[in-house]
């Protein structure tokens, strides 16, 4: 969500954009007055409500070009990626770290099909963990078989099993044993419970939270098909760190609102980061 007083590389991409759809507004990086204006003008004719604030559908379809997922086409998704690849840079983040990020990005604006299902040709190889699994059908749920859980034809909630889909395309794992957690993870307690018996789970989350490093949140305002449920206590979403922006971190996360996409999280919401790049890398693991 960006609007008036928000200021960035994330603000002037918004400006280009706003211009490339017929809008008038500096691209400065700066969310002033006149970008404001030029958001209002632009969900008046597009018939969104006019606050100025630019939220998921403002995004969506200044975005949407005309490719059929939420996000837009390959030349628009081309655009973002040079964005996030820039930033990152800027970020300071780590071989591994952008690895991960920019493999999630990949999939954002993927989504269930049929709508809440967990599920979906969009979604198939993170719920599938096709890497590791060779799996692509949808007929029963790879994870829950994996793991011996009753009633495989029904998909789980897929924040955290996407979290280790990603890592096991990032770093061409073939088996789950090869991806930091050294299995295959698909519950928030599950991780979190992990990076504290290994010692790279930190609570301190006014630190700066490095790219690719995981947060962990509470179930309520996460967006997730449990908070969604009416439940909102305890640890409930998880998802990547593509940058820290001071108050704030951008993320990439899978099942927010049944898709995979990226959010500008308050770090106050967290419960806290899972650094698995400090067990992996006195491992001695890397790219290449």
């Amino acid at each position: 969500m960006l609007k008036k007083g928000a200021e960035g590389r994330l603000v002037m991409y918004l400006q280009g954009r706003l211009v490339k759809m017929g809008e008038r507004s500096p691209v400065s990086g700066y969310f002033c007055e006149r970008t404001r204006g030029a958001v209002i003008d632009f969900q008046v004719r597009n018939g969104l409500r006019a606050d100025g604030i630019v939220g998921d559908q403002t995004w969506g379809l200044l975005l949407n070009t005309g490719g059929g997922l939420t996000g837009g086409d390959v030349a628009v998704k081309g655009e973002v990626r040079g964005m996030v690849e820039h930033e990152l840079e800027q970020g300071g983040a780590s071989e591994l770290g952008a690895a991960l990020v920019l493999t999630a990005w990949g999939y954002v604006g993927c989504q269930e099909k049929p709508w809440g299902s967990n599920k979906g040709e969009d979604i198939g190889r993170l719920v599938q963990g096709t890497r590791v699994t060779g799996v692509t059908d949808l007929r029963h749920s790879e994870y829950k078989k994996a793991w011996g859980i009753t009633q495989p034809w029904i998909f789980p909630p897929w924040c955290a099993i996407a979290v280790s889909s990603w890592m096991a395309e990032a770093f061409e794992a073939d088996r789950w044993e090869d991806i930091p957690f050294g299995a295959w993870f698909g519950g928030v307690t599950q991780t979190m419970s992990w990076a504290k018996r290994v010692g790279c789970w930190r609570d301190d989350v006014k630190s700066w939270a490095r790219p690719g490093e995981l947060f962990v949140m509470g179930r309520a305002g996460s967006g997730s098909d449990e908070s969604e449920r009416g439940v909102t206590s305890g640890a409930g979403h998880i998802g990547i760190v593509c940058w820290d922006d001071g108050e704030y971190v951008v993320t990439v996360e899978g099942n927010a609102g049944n898709a995979v996409k990226t959010r500008r999280r308050l770090k106050s919401e967290m419960m806290g980061f899972v650094d698995w790049e400090k067990v992996w890398k006195g491992k001695g693991k890397r790219l290449g």
